[in-house]
């Protein structure tokens, strides 16, 4: 799919569109890696268990042994786990303490990515591009890739009954996602299709501010050209700080309320962002 905006995210010039160029070999060991540290990470190999043989993750992940020990020298590099000779692969990362009480209060980054997860499945989206195209040199530089690496680049809008009230761009890793259905991008917040591919956002910035509508975007919305909208830019981190997704949206802002809650106990700031139809 194809011919959405190409709107660069720093201004608002133009990025020249770029053909669907053909897909360069996936790092297999990185999506192994992504997949077993989440698994870690989210607690299905507790602290002190051992991670699978190296024969059996091969024939899970349908690779090559040395993929997999590439995979797992990796994750030993990063804290995950430690191998011993004659002991197997064991896990070192320890969750932090009440990570596991499902009572425990809801932190302020998990109230944020709640609401936006929430939104997701309280509207309804019409994808307008998916492709696969080199980064622009600052979608590479805030996703820390290298130049001219392989994003999806995807663009959809959101609606609230027949009523268009987002449009959004985001820019996640083609070596992390080979593969990704048009109709699951219709159908399921990006935070869930990010999340079984092993990249469990920990972290994200934020920026709100105003933006006029451009052509594209002033037809997509309904709105007239140079119209004011809410501009929200978001990137998403993992667990050690690696950024996993680039979004901008701009919304109608009589569809989109973004809530504040401070208080003077630490740790006691909320967010919510949440869409309400216009009062009739």
């Amino acid at each position: 799919m194809r011919n959405a905006s190409s709107e660069n995210p720093k201004s608002s010039g133009p990025i020249a569109e770029t053909s669907r160029p053909a897909m360069a070999p996936l790092h297999r060991y990185h999506h192994i890696y992504l997949l077993l540290r989440n698994r870690i990470i989210e607690g299905e190999f507790p602290f002190r268990s051992l991670l699978p043989g190296e024969r059996q993750l091969a024939a899970e992940f349908e690779a090559a042994r040395i993929t997999v020990r590439t995979a797992l020298e990796a994750l030993e590099r990063d804290g995950f786990i430690t191998r011993k000779h004659g002991h197997g692969t064991e896990v070192v990362f320890r969750r932090k303490s009440g990570a596991d009480d499902p009572r425990r209060s809801m932190n302020p980054f998990e109230g944020l990515m709640d609401s936006v997860l929430q939104m997701g499945l309280a509207t309804s989206v019409r994808v307008l591009s998916a492709e696969i195209v080199e980064a622009p040199d600052d979608i590479a530089r805030i996703l820390r890739l290298m130049p001219g690496a392989r994003v999806w680049r995807i663009v959809r809008l959101r609606l609230q009954g027949e009523l268009p009230m987002a449009r959004s761009l985001v820019y996640l890793p083609a070596h992390a996602i080979p593969e990704l259905a048009v109709e699951r991008l219709r159908t399921e917040p990006l935070l869930r299709i990010l999340n079984e591919h092993g990249m469990q956002a920990a972290e994200a910035e934020e920026v709100l501010s105003a933006h006029n509508a451009e052509l594209e975007m002033a037809e997509n919305l309904g709105v007239p050209l140079s119209a004011a909208l809410l501009s929200v830019k978001r990137v998403l981190k993992d667990e050690v700080g690696t950024p996993i997704q680039y979004f901008w949206g701009v919304f109608r802002p009589e569809y989109y309320e973004y809530r504040l809650r401070l208080t003077r106990e630490s740790g006691r700031i909320q967010v919510q962002v949440s869409t309400d139809s216009p009062e009739e």
